[in-house]
Order: structure tokens, then C-alpha cells, then sequence
């Protein structure tokens, strides 16, 4: 028996040219999820259902709650009576018993106030060494043409309803490894890192492809699984490219094919942005 896909239909009214007429809609469902650390409330995402075990792991990760998926001993979904969906999932983390798991970090303000070299601090210091996307990995640049009909092929929602964003795992020959989608771009990859994480997946050699614009938020989770290469079809920020250029990230912008932005670290594509001519 296939899943159940989380849509609703609508009846709106369409109107085009001075006519009107109430047409079906597909619409993507967004409800929350509660993400619980050891008998305690830590997070509430609004999010599109499925995957949620996934989300979890990812949004701990990235949250720097757990190094790896071995830091997580019980993982238990949670369904009310009236839900048809997961409403909660508890994890138990074992290193964290008995400490306050209260979410307080620079990282999740993106308020003007915060000055952009202590957010650029914080990243580095939450990011180990030993995972920081330094990888010697070299693409080809052709690989990089068919990404966004593939991320596009794997978005079901979005074929059906145009309101989920994507992220998708590649490897350097181009094939698709996995592709997860969430009304948010922040549940859609945190999602993709939850499914790397609990399949114990080598990230030094892939390729993450998003539908959404690269803020540093975006760039900060795919550093800390260990992506060297983001691409995506939408533009960065400046503290975006701040942040992968710091932490030896390569990062591809308005992706399509035969035409695209390298902002940080070409040389994993073969070019050298010293000798590159600038038009």
C-alpha cells in the first residue's frame, strides 16, 4: 500500500481574462511536529508530514545536539488519536541527560544586530575539524547541467502542488542518492542530513542540490554533514558565500542548465578563480 501523500483539495475560484469559474486544487499540508530530548520539549517545526524520524535525527545534528546518529540511543514517533500523522518524535540522548536543553543560539537569529564575523565565529567553532568540507574531491563540470531536472523528477509534492521545496543528495557521476521535500527549506534538508546520518552515508564526494536561495543557515548544515559542493536554482547571500568561502565549501547559484554562478572554491571544478577572466 503506497504512502498517503499529505494534500488537501481545495475549490478556489480561478479567475483569467475577465471569466471566472472554481477549479480543484492540490494543497500541501503544513502541521507541527514536536522534537522531544529526553522526556523534554525542546522544538516545534511546522512542517510537511513524512520522513519524520529523519527530520528529527537532522534537526538535532544540525542543531549540534549529536555528532552522529550513535549519540542517539531511542527514537519513538508519537501519533495522537485524531492525527493520521506523526505528531512527535522522542529522542533519547544519552550525553544530554540531566543538562538544560533549552534552544539558545546566535545561530538561529538572523536579527541585523548580530554582527556577521561573531555568526562566522560561532559556525567555525561548531563545526569539528575533522568534518569541515575540505575534501580533495574534484567534479566535472558537465555533471552539474542535468541537477535541476533531476531534483525537479524526484519533488513529487511539488509536481503536484507547487508548495514544497527540495533537497537532493547527488554523487560526482550525477545520480540522484536521495530526494526529500518539506514546505520548509530548512525541514527539506534537515530531512536529506537525517537520512544521511541513519544511513551512515560518505557525504566527502556528493553533490547537495536545493530549490531554495542559499542563506548562511542553509550553507551552515550542509558544512556540517560534510558537503563540499551546494548547488542551488535560486541566488546566496552575502553571509552565505561569507560562510562557504570560510569553511571550503564550493557554491553553485541559479543552476540550469548550461548556466550557472561558481561564488566560492572553483577549483574542485577544475577552474582557478585567479587566472579566470572577469566579463
Amino acid at each position: 500500500m503506497e504512502p498517503r501523500l499529505p494534500l488537501l483539495t481545495y475549490s478556489p475560484i480561478r479567475v483569467q481574462d475577465g471569466q471566472w469559474r472554481v477549479v480543484e486544487n492540490l494543497i500541501c499540508q503544513e502541521v507541527p511536529l514536536e522534537i522531544r530530548v529526553n522526556d523534554t520539549l525542546y522544538a516545534t517545526l511546522m512542517r510537511t508530514p513524512g520522513l519524520e524520524q529523519e527530520l528529527a535525527v537532522g534537526f538535532c545534528f544540525t542543531d549540534t545536539l549529536i555528532e552522529s546518529r550513535d549519540d542517539i540511543t531511542e527514537i519513538h514517533c508519537i501519533s495522537a488519536q485524531d492525527s493520521p500523522y506523526m505528531t512527535a518524535v522522542a529522542l533519547t540522548i544519552p550525553k544530554l541527560l540531566g543538562q538544560d536543553v533549552t534552544r539558545q543560539s546566535l545561530l538561529k537569529s538572523s536579527s541585523a544586530s548580530v554582527h556577521n564575523a561573531h555568526i562566522l565565529d560561532e559556525l567555525q567553532n561548531n563545526i569539528p575539524s575533522s568534518e569541515t568540507p575540505a575534501s580533495p574531491k574534484r567534479f566535472a563540470l558537465s555533471v552539474l547541467d542535468e541537477l535541476p531536472d533531476k531534483l525537479n523528477a524526484g519533488q513529487v509534492l511539488r509536481a503536484k502542488c507547487g508548495a514544497t521545496h527540495g533537497a537532493a543528495l547527488f554523487n560526482a557521476q550525477g545520480d540522484v542518492i536521495y530526494c526529500t521535500e518539506d514546505v520548509g527549506r530548512h525541514n527539506a534538508l534537515d530531512k536529506l542530513i537525517g537520512f544521511i546520518l541513519m544511513n551512515k552515508i560518505e557525504t566527502s564526494d556528493k553533490i547537495l542540490m536545493l530549490s531554495s536561495r542559499a542563506s548562511f543557515e542553509m550553507i551552515q548544515k550542509a558544512v556540517r554533514i560534510a558537503i563540499p559542493v551546494v548547488a542551488s536554482v535560486s541566488a546566496p547571500t552575502d553571509l552565505g558565500l561569507q560562510v562557504a568561502d570560510r569553511l571550503q565549501c564550493t557554491y553553485i547559484s541559479f543552476l540550469k542548465k548550461g548556466g550557472y554562478y561558481i561564488y566560492t572554491h572553483p577549483w574542485r571544478f577544475g577552474l582557478d578563480e585567479k587566472t579566470l577572466r572577469v566579463f
